[in-house]
């Protein structure tokens, strides 16, 4: 497990995350402001926004991409159910609020197309997948009959 693994968009995402978070805490009405659905859509984004960091943490990078893209709708919808509060009653937090669901949604999106292909970490993956193979052998002819 190393910090080192988090991406831009995972730090963004989980910055967004908790500044949707505070944001909703603080504003007058608050969570329950959401409406049931709203609020679903909000804290399920938020634990699963959670999980993929988690999992990236973890290095568990395929778990971490499906939790990604299972984000992705999650944090739009999260978007959309801040954007109707917002445009329903602009209380005090709901611009930090939507500048959160914002955050989490770009970090989501960013960290599906981050593919770490540059790190230190990724090319000891691949130093390590090549010495597992063994020597480089001589590809065989593809004639097959005779000359």
């Amino acid at each position: 497990m190393s910090l080192r693994r988090l991406r831009s968009g995972e730090l963004v995402a989980i910055f967004g995350a908790a500044l949707l978070v505070v944001a909703s805490s603080t504003q007058s009405g608050g969570w329950a402001s959401l409406g049931w659905l709203g609020l679903t859509a909000v804290l399920v984004a938020i634990v699963v926004v959670g999980a993929m960091l988690a999992a990236t943490v973890a290095g568990r990078d395929a778990v971490a991409i499906v939790l990604a893209v299972v984000a992705v709708p999650l944090a739009f919808l999260a978007v959309v159910a801040v954007l109707v509060r917002l445009l329903g009653d602009a209380g005090a937090g709901s611009g930090a609020a939507l500048l959160g669901v914002l955050a989490m949604l770009g970090g989501v999106w960013r960290a599906l197309a981050d593919e770490r292909t540059d790190t230190a970490i990724a090319r000891a993956q691949t130093e390590e997948a090549l010495r597992v193979r063994g020597e480089p052998r001589d590809v065989p002819s593809r004639g097959g009959g005779p000359s």
